[in-house]
């Protein structure tokens, strides 16, 4: 079926996605997570970096929400069987392409033949994982290579694999522990491998759950209002990183700072100083913090204006702007407004933005 219109999950038996050099945690951590909640059966991950695949299938549940039940993980050359009830599908692997060092950004690394047991020379400079192995949460979270196997039951038989030889290794991994006084704002940037949009509260680190469609097209509907009448003195930026103190740096979905602070293209945050409003869009799992966490902490570093953005009651579940401007002497937001049409303002610039939900579906 070809068809550019959106498909029906419930009618997807496999989903197949090919790893991005970068973006990989969005097809590792998030689809992972996305797909057995919206009903899809099957999800097959190529990975072009190292050369491997991951298959998961059987929908159960995990933490209170849906997810995979059984995983496996192999290199290419060896097929993998995905057992359906429309049949049973075997995918050849052998052919399939992998990254170079340069697509990756990486210069390739040699290393002598003998260490790298079953690989071709072209394919030596990357870490290779045990042929096929099964692996915990922690090191399916982690994606980093494993060092134990395990027999695990897989459709009919029985797939076994001796682990590669690693003098030294200490099984398993782990995440990151915190210092004992909590993470800071360096640390937010140096930390190795955490999720896109992580953020920094009172020396915590804050993972993101994937966001809702409320929630991606009123930051867009908002974006491209707020930059239709911006002066030239000002600049509007999406999900930046603004810095309120040492153990905290938040990501406001939007914020409107001065020129000048924007140094370059490869600049990743901001200093409170330097931000004239910040907005949060409201998420089911963000909303003690979007309301009372972040809005506290914006206003005692100074951030003159705040706005929170949720869906109101009823069928339409239309937008609600509440509008908040902060008082100097007791350092805390004052509401001025609550906006569910027409959001028409003189600070911090005269704005004129159509919130109806008529104007959302446009989107």
């Amino acid at each position: 079926m070809q068809t550019d219109d959106p498909l029906d999950p419930h009618e997807i038996v496999l989903a197949i996605e090919i790893i991005s050099p970068s973006n990989p945690d969005n097809d590792y951590r998030a689809k992972t997570r996305d797909y057995p909640a919206m009903g899809i059966p099957h999800y097959l991950i190529f990975d072009p970096r190292d050369g491997t695949w991951t298959y998961q299938w059987g929908i159960g549940r995990s933490g209170g929400r849906p997810a995979y039940e059984n995983r496996l993980h192999g290199p290419y050359g060896e097929p993998v069987a995905v057992a359906t009830d429309l049949g049973t599908w075997t995918i050849g692997t052998t052919e399939l392409p992998r990254y170079s060092a340069k697509d990756m950004g990486l210069v390739p690394e040699r290393r002598p033949a003998s260490s790298v047991g079953h690989l071709t020379p072209a394919a030596s400079c990357c870490p290779v994982p045990p042929i096929v192995t099964h692996c915990d949460d922690d090191q399916w979270n982690r994606r980093l290579p494993w060092t134990g196997w395990q027999r695990i039951p897989s459709m009919g038989g029985t797939m076994t694999a001796e682990p590669l030889a690693e003098p030294n290794a200490t099984p398993g991994c782990r995440w990151p522990v915190p210092p004992r006084d909590g993470y800071t704002v360096d640390d937010l940037f140096t930390v190795p491998d955490l999720p896109p949009h992580t953020e920094l509260i009172d020396g915590s680190l804050v993972f993101v759950s994937p966001q809702r469609d409320f929630h991606s097209i009123m930051i867009d509907l908002l974006m491209a209002g707020l930059r239709r009448t911006v002066p030239k003195e000002m600049k509007i930026r999406r999900e930046m990183t603004v810095v309120l103190d040492r153990r905290n740096g938040p990501e406001p979905d939007i914020t409107v700072v001065r020129a000048d602070a924007v140094t370059g293209r490869e600049q990743t945050r901001f200093q409170a100083a330097d931000v004239l409003l910040a907005v949060e869009v409201v998420s089911p799992d963000s909303e003690s913090r979007d309301r009372d966490t972040k809005p506290h902490k914006y206003a005692a570093a100074g951030i003159p204006h705040f706005w929170l953005v949720e869906t109101g009651g009823g069928a339409g579940k239309h937008p609600v702007v509440r509008v908040y401007e902060l008082d100097p002497v007791s350092k805390t937001y004052d509401l001025t407004g609550t906006h569910r049409e027409l959001l028409k303002l003189g600070v911090p610039y005269d704005i004129d933005i159509d919130i109806t939900s008529d104007a959302l579906d446009e989107l």
